[in-house]
């Protein structure tokens, strides 16, 4: 039934919390700025406080619309773009009420919109172990975005979790200086001359945007039915690349974890090593596939959580920024190359 005075003085009082909350034009014209943003979609009432600062596109994109109707925008008219069923299903997770003029019962079916409990999952346990109770649905859930206030938690194991999640600057401090290390040990211990060592360097730094499109396209996103093959190949989907998925905008899961990376580095050297057929060659080479993938890491964290200017050679990485978010958002089937394009155009021709 529509709200009565005594429903908007519990509202005024606080005691009406979530979908439960009705409001005028008056209560959301008053969250207009960052620290408290709310907006209206199609009647209903979001506060988007927790999500401004990770909005794909940048706080730049919101801010102009913070206290007001966005449903014009979010359907890319007066200057916005046209949203994805994936950006939709983010905001319902910020509903916190339905407008005066527009209450019809709509809160009733909050549970409805409710992706988690569509799919039976609990984002406050460890995601890892409910996974495979998806099935067959596991790629169709973990392909909807979602952000989630605080942080979910992959493990339930205190000490494994603190390895799960990695801030961006532990990609450089770690990797770093052992590559530099890498690099003086086959120069100064092994005999590997100078201008070898660089070259062999640099080469290593050319091959990996070619590692970086073969691991994303053809492990991270394998076939459905590899992926869905038992509950242990849904788990390690999960960790591999799944969470990313599942929660793009989370600053904790964009860059891969030392441990992980540490294990396909020393795939990638076992892979290599057969090839030159030399130790101090091979370490060279591998140390510069491993500054590729440094570069690509913190590229791919600022890809996601920082607004990009749009001239200069930033104007490619803005342009990088929104093709590799369609990946996300819109199609994930296409847009592998996170620095470059040119590898996704090649091989899907080739492969279509």
């Amino acid at each position: 039934m529509p709200p009565n005075q005594e429903s908007l003085a519990q509202l005024a009082d606080g005691e009406l919390m979530h979908t439960d909350c009705v409001y005028d034009w008056e209560n959301v014209n008053a969250h207009r700025k960052e620290g408290s943003a709310w907006v209206v979609l199609k009647g209903k009432v979001y506060d988007i406080t927790q999500f401004v600062e990770r909005h794909p596109g940048g706080k730049e994109a919101v801010l102009p619309y913070l206290g007001k109707d966005i449903t014009g925008a979010f359907a890319g008219e007066e200057g916005g773009h046209v949203h994805s069923d994936a950006a939709l299903g983010i905001i319902k997770q910020y509903q916190i009420g339905t407008m005066l003029n527009n209450f019809d019962g709509m809160a009733d079916h909050a549970e409805e919109d409710d992706l988690n409990k569509q799919y039976g999952i609990d984002m406050s346990k460890p995601l890892v172990t409910q996974m495979p109770t998806l099935g067959n649905d596991y790629i169709k859930y973990v392909h909807q975005p979602q952000y989630c206030t605080p942080p979910a938690k992959m493990f339930g194991t205190p000490w494994i979790e603190m390895f799960a999640a990695t801030p961006w600057w532990l990609v450089p401090l770690i990797w770093i200086p052992q590559l530099a290390a890498e690099v003086w040990y086959s120069v100064t211990q092994l005999g590997t001359s100078p201008q070898l060592a660089m070259q062999l360097w640099f080469l290593g730094l050319i091959l990996w945007p070619c590692l970086e499109y073969a691991l994303h396209r053809f492990l991270f996103h394998l076939t459905d039915r590899y992926v869905l093959l038992n509950k242990y190949t849904i788990m390690f989907h999960y960790i591999m690349h799944g969470v990313h998925h599942h929660m793009p905008m989370d600053p904790g899961r964009l860059v891969f974890p030392p441990v992980l990376t540490t294990i396909v580095k020393i795939a990638v050297y076992m892979a290599v090593l057969p090839v030159v057929q030399n130790v101090p060659l091979t370490m060279c080479i591998v140390s510069g596939i491993t500054m590729g993938y440094v570069c690509y890491d913190v590229c791919h964290y600022a890809v996601h959580h920082f607004t990009l200017p749009t001239t200069g050679i930033f104007g490619h990485v803005r342009r990088m920024k929104t093709y590799h978010l369609n990946h996300h958002y819109k199609n994930y089937s296409v847009g592998y190359g996170i620095t470059c394009k040119v590898l996704d155009r090649l091989f899907g021709t080739l492969l279509e």
